[in-house]
Order: C-alpha cells, then structure tokens, then sequence
C-alpha cells in the first residue's frame, strides 16, 4: 500500500519536472532546430520517462482503470512548479480546477482502498478456515473471483498481493 502512495506521487512529480523541463527549454530557443541542444530539453525527456516507468509499475499493482486516473495528480505539481519556478500567476479558476481534480483522485482512492480492505479481510477471513477447517477451505476458496485473466486456475493465484474481488458472501 505505501509503495503504491510512493509510486503514484513519484509518477505525478517526475511528469511535472519533465514538463517543466521541457517548458524550460522551449523558452531558451527561437526555432525548433536549434531545441536539440538545450539539456533542459533531454532532462524534461528523461523525467517523462522515469515518470512512464512508475505508472507501468503502478499498473502492475493496481487495476488500469484506477492507475491512470491517479496521473492526473501531475495537474496539482504543474501549477505549484509553474508558479515557484516560472512565475506563473495562479488564480482561482485555476485553483477550482485542481481542487476539482484532486477531489475527483481522492473519491477513486477512496473507493479502491475500500474495495481493497474488504477483500483483504476476506481472503484473511478464508484463509484462517484452512487451518480450522480445512475440508470447508477448498469450497470457499472456490467463491472466490479474480479479476486477473490469463491464471491457468485459482489456485496459483489465491493468497496472491494483488486485489481479489469477491463475488459473494462465502457460504458453507
């Protein structure tokens, strides 16, 4: 769960650096022949990059659908770097935006780690019957969904980190 946090502000701040550097060196030149040369410009591609290899992590941790919505956080160090770093003005459009976008992060993490908490006391719930009850353990591991495709059966995947939904209430 931290590690996901981590990665999900790493993405966010990295995307905005790389932004910035790219801004950075659009403002030094004149004309796009010239954008090669400027560091600042390879830096700004570097960042966004690093910042691609924290969402590819991330999505390897949490559902697609959830993760990239999670990269409109860059929207909130865009405009603090703009505004330490280049001087921008903020006003209060600006700020409705990203309190917006913030709100609209908040309520999907939410959600998620709820989802989440459920299903982790689940499987717990699941797996303490192992040891009390092992000839109830393979029924209700049985009740149990995954939403990960491609697993050859339940098995190779059950106690697994990731996210398991629940499709009912295990029943025995």
């Amino acid at each position: 769960m931290i590690l996901t946090i981590v990665l999900v502000l790493l993405m966010s701040i990295l995307s905005a650096l790389g932004a910035y550097f790219l801004k950075v060196a659009a403002n030094k030149t004149e004309s796009n022949r010239n954008l090669a040369r400027h560091p600042e410009l390879w830096l700004g591609i570097f960042l966004y990059l690093a910042g691609a290899a924290c969402i590819i992590l991330l999505m390897q941790r949490i559902e697609y659908s959830v993760a990239v919505p999670l990269g409109a956080l860059t929207y909130l160090f865009s405009l603090l770097f703009g505004h330490w770093w280049l001087k921008e003005k903020i006003t209060r459009s600006r700020i409705l935006g990203v309190l917006l976008i913030v709100a609209g992060v908040a309520v999907l993490s939410f959600a998620y780690n709820l989802k989440w908490f459920v299903c982790q006391r689940r499987m717990t719930e699941v797996t303490s019957l192992r040891s009390l009850r092992p000839k109830y353990y393979e029924k209700a591991r049985d009740q149990v969904s995954f939403p990960l495709s491609g697993a050859a059966d339940k098995s190779e995947i059950f106690g697994f980190a990731g996210f398991p939904l629940i499709s009912h209430q295990i029943s025995l």
